[in-house]
């Protein structure tokens, strides 16, 4: 999807500024979504178990409000090709978050177990 937003923004049927928006965006709702689970090590099994805990539901509820309206709020300030090409800024944006913040998760249990400095 990142080389379609590249494709857009290099023909010039898209915003440079308005695709940096976008992916910021979806990156900052891509961090919170990752703070939906709380990773923690299960000793008896080795393995990493995540549990979603009162604010990760909250965050999935105002994640799938925000899911099902992006499209009709966007409508009203962007239309047409250049809707669907900043809804997939923010989707491209929202992955890169949700890779950053697992991983960050993954990286403090390792941490705790003295596996990675």
């Amino acid at each position: 999807m990142l080389a379609v937003i590249v494709y857009e923004v290099t023909q010039q049927h898209f915003n440079i500024q308005l695709a940096i928006v976008g992916l910021l965006t979806g990156f900052i709702v891509g961090i919170l979504m990752s703070r939906r689970y709380h990773l923690t090590w299960d000793e008896e099994t080795s393995k990493v178990i995540g549990r979603m805990d009162l604010i990760g539901a909250i965050i999935l509820i105002l994640y799938f409000i925000f899911v099902i309206t992006r499209t009709i709020f966007l409508g009203y300030f962007i239309q047409g090709t250049a809707l669907i090409v900043f809804i997939i800024c923010i989707s491209d944006g929202s992955m890169f978050g949700r890779i950053l913040g697992t991983t960050q998760g993954v990286r403090k249990v390792l941490k705790a177990w003295n596996i990675l400095n």
